[in-house]
């Protein structure tokens, strides 16, 4: 039973599929009011007879009072009669006919657009064969520090070279040169991400189109990408911050000068074409971003291009200007600024004040050693120790010689000794712990 309901089901969707495929959609388009000049014309007037209708008459049409006047020119003058043969009727717009609805239908080839049936590649083709620089969003990083960092959220969206975006409403296609530069954002954006995006160029086709979803990266109206975790500021900055529950997706993929065969430079430029004039158009990262803007896909504001490097690297110079580099041909030659330098160095001076300062850091250590030590002067000031020799005893007793016990007592007490010594200091880090 499940089975033939669900035969059922499939053979009633075919037909419905079936049904509906052949009538396509039209934007039903209203007439005007006026008269049909389609009825004027000798056929439909044979009382006007071919006398009068010589052939090299241009024949028109003009409302007067309920009723159709027909008229033509001819070399000798204007002459006209009234026809009452007509009523009146619609007048559907250029490039379309009238139908069995009573609306209008565009012809071939062109489409309704308020209320008007348009060529829509029409535009298109004045653009024909053109090349255009393209901004495309590549991607979001947290910091605008070290612009090839990979410090991005997920991977690069890097354009296919074999597609065919939709720039400004009109089809086309990469050139294959790849990018022509590449950018990140100084200024983070609402969401605290910096927006990394590339140049590339592309020759503009003849026939219109309607962006999709693979186009968004063009588009400077598309939302910027939302933080993955939260929002913050530090030090006045906007900031994305992850959390073990909202973590930042760790960077996939190589460094944005991998991915697109060139090192990123510091700028914002508008997603889309770029402009031909005003600001963006420019080539440098000053001139290509926007004074306006939050950082995002509308690109700018003004300091989305740096105001200096931080990195070893120096941002380039504005449109029309020459990086000055001194000591080249032209250019002033190199000085060192010493302004702001404290006085003069005089060696001798300087070892006698560092000698005097290490006497009195030394003699601050000597006195400090004293107060530690002081109760412990019996232990080093024991009389030297003299060499053994024989004695002799009195009243002729004869003599003894020690020496060979002495030596061996005095090596026993020299461990004991330190074996005492290394216990006492044992002792007191033991206290002190």
């Amino acid at each position: 039973m499940k089975r033939f309901l669900l035969t059922l089901c499939i053979a009633l969707a075919g037909f419905a599929s079936v049904l509906v495929a052949p009538f396509p959609a039209f934007a039903a388009i209203q007439p005007t009011s006026g008269f049909d000049t389609s009825y004027c014309n000798p056929s439909n007037f044979p009382q006007a007879g071919a006398g009068i209708y010589n052939g090299s008459g241009t024949w028109f049409c003009r409302p007067q009072g309920a009723n159709q006047n027909c008229g033509w020119r001819t070399p000798s003058g204007y002459e006209s009669m009234q026809c009452t043969a007509f009523a009146s009727a619609g007048v559907c717009p250029a490039n379309s006919t009238l139908n069995a609805s009573g609306t209008c239908d565009c012809q071939a080839g062109f489409a309704e657009s308020g209320g008007q049936c348009v060529n829509p590649n029409e535009a298109c083709q004045a653009e024909d064969g053109k090349l255009k620089t393209v901004n495309f969003t590549l991607g979001w990083a947290r910091s605008g520090a070290g612009v090839d960092a990979t410090d991005y959220i997920g991977e690069l969206n890097v354009p296919n070279m074999s597609s065919a975006p939709c720039v400004a409403g009109c089809r086309a296609t990469f050139d294959q040169s790849g990018a022509q530069d590449v950018w990140r954002s100084q200024e983070p954006s609402a969401q605290g991400l910096y927006r990394i995006s590339g140049d590339y160029l592309v020759r503009m086709g003849n026939v219109a189109c309607t962006p999709g979803d693979q186009d968004k990266a063009l588009d400077p109206n598309q939302p910027d990408k939302p933080c993955p975790g939260y929002v913050g500021t530090v030090n006045g900055k906007t900031v994305c911050v992850g959390t073990a529950d909202r973590p930042i997706p760790p960077p996939q993929g190589d460094a944005p000068s991998r991915e697109t065969g060139k090192p990123p430079d510091k700028a914002n430029p508008s997603a889309g074409p770029k402009p031909e004039s005003g600001e963006g158009s420019g080539n440098t990262g000053r001139g290509r971003t926007p004074t306006n803007g939050n950082g995002g896909n509308s690109g700018g504001p003004a300091g989305a291009a740096g105001t200096g490097s931080g990195d070893g690297t120096t941002d380039k110079p504005d449109d029309g200007k020459e990086q000055q580099n001194c000591g080249a041909p032209g250019q002033p030659p190199c000085k060192l600024d010493e302004s702001g330098t404290p006085g003069t160095f005089a060696p001798n001076t300087g070892v006698k004040d560092y000698k005097d300062k290490m006497d009195q850091q030394r003699d601050q250590i000597k006195g400090a050693g004293d107060g530690v030590f002081g109760g412990l002067n019996v232990f080093f000031s024991a009389p030297p120790v003299v060499g053994c020799s024989p004695f002799d005893l009195p009243n002729e007793m004869g003599s003894i010689d020690p020496c060979a016990v002495v030596d061996g007592v005095r090596a026993v007490m020299a461990y004991l000794w330190a074996i005492a010594a290394l216990w006492l200091c044992l002792g007191w880090i033991r206290e002190a712990v």
